[in-house]
């Protein structure tokens, strides 16, 4: 009847071309020291200084992105008496009506006008001194007491200088500062450590010793702190060497995480709210409170698109990550030229720094159905569709994060046959190390359930900045050395993951386990220069399609997987 509701509306502007991005990074760095020796008694001492400093420039510059003012005059048109249309209000010069209505639509003279280009140039500094004296205090029945002590400052600075065009925020579903932004933070410290040996060539004890460190570090942002280690280091014999760590250590934020300004970017994800999903009679108050009108409240459909932006950005409020550390383990060497490690760790962190996930937030405010709970309160609904607009999900210091896990190594090498040799001999040494991560959980705010990512993907466990985590890794390479040739064969693997319990649905479901196979060579044409190339992906494997909700734009995890396929390099290097 020629009646209509918009309840949403999307469009990609592939008239626009391509959205490039172009990165030019100038890095220079800096070092200089001096060290030396002295006699302090009858033992000799060491003394070690510094000085370092390092700039990085950065001009980047984005291309054929949507102007939200072009497009807003572009729309607002009026039709003149011969029958033509033309912009109602001629503010930006060359103003052109658009349609924006339907696919193909735009001519090359309407993409041409609502297309713009902006540039962001940033700049970090950071300058670094210290020094230390190291040596022995004095001799125990086991050996000499060994003892270092020094000090260090570090400043880092950083200011990031958008264009007019980014500084009017008239850029649409683009990430960039919308402020200029400046900042900088500097830290003075003094450390001590010592290693003391208690046995020494006994039965049992072919040498024990005990070893301790403490530094302690003041920050301009968060003031005093104190870190610590103990360790024990204990050889059985000449096959059997057993070690103990435990620490505290601390991470205060960085520059990013204290200044980064805010700024929006698009997620897949899943909103309670909508009819499909079934959402409780409770659920469904808080979905109505929040913003959804109660005519749609039984029938609340996707928007434009099935996800909705996060609005995230960095937190002067900010404090110091404390992290216990327990590492347990032993070294075996039970033949020549054959190694055993075992390790196991687990570490515990306290007041982790984190963006929690807009999706953790929004399930945990609809279990909770607290609407004045940070959570709920998160949520920004369009009143008009209903639909989530944006979740706020800024960095916080979170409750906890923990992982455990265990590292196993082995090494072999022997010489080879005269059959093999291209130089006066041969050598081919085998290695493999194998890594189970037991656990890897986060507490994301103080009565959260905890969310475990150790072999699952989805949710709270990937997205486009979100590295999965493996329950299992592998490498395993094959060296071999004759000569002026060396040639290296190694084998990634990761192990197979499971779709985070809750999570939006994947493309996938599990995903398999994959492997890389990846080779290099190098040859030493003379004394100073060489000839090295390999193949990274022989079998040019794929990456898993995970779909957008739990891989992000590019529908994968690149920083776990290969997203580009068999690569190949080659390269001259040189020494003098």
């Amino acid at each position: 009847d020629g009646s209509y509701t918009v309840r949403g509306y999307g469009r990609r502007f592939e008239e626009f071309g391509q959205r490039t991005v172009r990165f030019t990074t100038d890095s220079f760095n800096a070092t200089a020291g001096l060290r030396g020796k002295f006699n302090l008694g009858d033992n000799q001492w060491r003394w070690d200084t510094f000085f370092q400093y390092q700039q990085v420039d950065e001009d980047s510059e984005r291309q054929n992105l949507l102007s939200r003012s072009r497009t807003t005059a572009g729309l607002d048109v009026v039709v003149n008496p011969n029958g033509t249309v033309a912009c109602r209000n001629q503010i930006i010069p060359g103003c052109i009506p658009v349609n924006i209505f339907g696919l193909d639509t735009l001519t090359p003279q309407m993409a041409e006008f609502l297309s713009v280009d902006t540039t962001t140039a940033s700049t970090f500094k950071r300058t670094v001194a210290g020094g230390s004296v190291a040596g022995d205090l004095f001799k125990l029945p086991a050996g000499m007491v060994a003892t270092a002590f020094g000090v260090e400052y570090r400043k880092d600075s950083f200011s990031i200088r958008p264009d007019e065009v980014a500084l009017s925020n008239d850029l649409a579903a683009v990430q960039v500062p919308p402020i200029r932004n400046a900042g900088s933070f500097n830290l003075f410290e003094v450390f001590a450590e010592v290693r003391v040996p208690i046995l020494a060539d006994t039965p049992f004890f072919k040498m024990l010793a005990v070893e301790g460190a403490v530094r302690y570090a003041d920050y301009n942002t968060i003031g005093g702190v104190t870190t610590w280690r103990a360790a024990l280091d204990w050889e059985v014999n000449d096959w059997l060497r057993l070690r103990g760590n435990y620490s505290r250590a601390i991470r205060a934020p960085n520059l990013s995480e204290l200044y980064a300004p805010t700024s929006q970017g698009f997620i897949g994800g899943r909103d309670p709210c909508l009819a499909v999903n079934n959402p409780s009679a409770a659920q469904k108050q808080l979905c109505v409170a929040q913003g959804v009108p109660q005519a749609f409240i039984n029938t609340l459909t996707v928007g434009a698109s099935q996800g909705f932006n996060t609005e995230s950005g960095g937190n002067l409020n900010l404090q110091e990550e404390k992290a216990d550390t327990l590492t347990l383990g032993a070294v075996i060497r039970p033949l020549r030229g054959l190694s055993f490690t075992v390790d196991y760790y687990d570490i515990k962190v306290k007041d982790a720094i984190a963006q929690v996930g807009a999706q953790v937030l929004i399930d945990t405010c609809f279990n909770t159905l607290d609407g004045s709970s940070i959570p709920c309160q998160s949520i920004v609904r369009d009143t008009f569709s209903g639909n989530i607009n944006f979740v706020r999900a800024p960095l916080l210091n979170v409750a906890e994060r923990r992982v455990r896990g265990l590292d196993v190594g082995a090494n072999y090498g022997f010489d080879l046959p005269t059959f093999f040799n291209i130089g006066e001999s041969s050598r081919l040494d085998l290695s493999a190390n194998l890594s189970w991560q037991l656990k890897n959980s986060t507490v994301p705010i103080t009565g959260l359930p905890t969310i475990d990512c150790a072999g699952f993907y989805g949710g709270a466990c990937s997205s486009d900045a979100t590295r999965i985590s493996p329950d299992f890794r592998a490498f395993f390479g094959a060296d071999y050395k004759s000569g002026p040739v060396s040639i290296r064969n190694q084998l990634r693997m990761i192990g197979t993951l499971e779709l985070l319990p809750g999570a939006p649905p994947s493309q996938s479901g599990t995903l398999r386990r994959e492997a890389y196979w990846d080779i290099s060579g190098r040859v030493e044409i003379t004394k100073w220069l060489s000839l090295f190339g390999g193949i990274n992906n022989v079998l040019d494997n794929q990456p898993p399609v995970m779909g957008f909700a739990a891989g992000g734009d590019s529908n994968t995890n690149p920083q776990l997987y290969d997203v580009i396929g068999r690569q190949y390099f080659i390269g001259i290097g040189t020494r003098f």
